[in-house]
């Protein structure tokens, strides 16, 4: 019976297909003992292997497909897919980059590249995940100690500073902290919840103007950012811009009707403005949505007691 690989692809297409392995395997590895090189039959039983979960003894068939025909798209996809599921990730970059260079199409490119960036960093976000626990846990010093020697390796690990400067704060290392929080931000400058950290590093350090300042970046990257308006107002109140604060805290629970804590805070602004009737108002929503707040009782108390004098 005369040969035709054609016709054995078909075959072994249709075995793969139907999930029939072992026929399809041997179908290709027939066309492959009189044509070794045999493009199409190399990548089938590669993607075939693969598919088996062997990555590894998938790569010479995929890299004979695509070295005697490197305009087909699909061999170089499969060759760097098989690439990062082995490990090899410096060779799966070298050969994404060779695909480009080829004019390989770019969507299919920029998936690729995702995958391999996930896996890249894969390593680093069990160690940051794990000095995330050990914070949880209050060993700060150690997350300090691991995180420094860490950073040397990962210098664009933002989670890994942002943690770094939750740990140095925590041990009121202020200055610390704060160059943890500003090293994340100088990598991306439109992370809302690190300027937020910013901010609270720098109001416990007592440097009201700068905290200020991070809080209104915060707000800016994400201007439903609760939390951030809340400690702006707080800070604004403390440098002793009232009526600042006070616009605050009022667009707090606009954005926010039920945050108990805004109309608290508002409170206490209009009280320290000597408007007791405002915020006898105010404490008394606090205490309507959140009837265990202790502390807004007790100001509701004062403020009425304050206002009948």
């Amino acid at each position: 019976m005369k040969f035709s690989a054609d016709k054995l692809l078909q075959q072994g297409i249709k075995a793969h297909q139907a999930g029939q392995a072992k026929d399809a395997e041997r179908l290709y590895r027939s066309i492959l003992k009189k044509q070794p090189n045999h493009p199409d039959a190399n990548h089938n039983l590669g993607l075939l292997i693969l598919g088996l979960d062997k990555p590894k003894l998938s790569l010479p068939y995929f890299k004979s497909a695509l070295k005697v025909n490197p305009e087909q798209d699909q061999y170089w996809l499969s060759l760097i897919d098989a690439l990062i599921k082995v490990g090899e990730l410096d060779e799966a970059r070298k050969t994404l980059q060779q695909g480009r260079d080829s004019g390989l199409k770019r969507e299919k490119l920029d998936q690729l590249a995702s995958q391999l960036e996930s896996e890249v960093n894969a390593p680093a976000k069990k160690q940051v995940d794990a000095l995330i626990a050990l914070y949880d846990q209050g060993q700060l010093e150690e997350v300090v100690t691991q995180a420094n020697a860490l950073a040397k390796h990962l210098p664009r690990e933002i989670r890994l500073f942002n943690i770094l400067g939750a740990a140095n704060k925590a041990l009121r290392n202020f200055d610390a902290a704060i160059t943890n929080y500003k090293r994340a931000l100088k990598i991306n400058p439109s992370l809302a919840e690190v300027h937020y950290n910013l901010g609270n590093a720098l109001k416990d350090k007592g440097d009201l103007g700068a905290a200020i300042g991070s809080y209104k970046r915060a707000i800016k990257c994400k201007p439903e950012f609760t939390a951030a308006y809340s400690n702006l107002g707080n800070a604004l109140r403390e440098a002793g811009e009232l009526t600042e604060a006070i616009a605050n805290f009022m667009h707090i629970t606009k954005i926010n009707p039920d945050y108990a804590e805004g109309h608290y805070n508002l409170g206490i602004a209009l009280k320290e403005k000597d408007d007791l009737s405002a915020a006898v108002k105010s404490f008394e929503h606090a205490v309507t949505i959140s009837p265990d707040y202790a502390d807004a009782h007790f100001s509701l108390g004062n403020a009425l007691l304050v206002s009948t004098k």
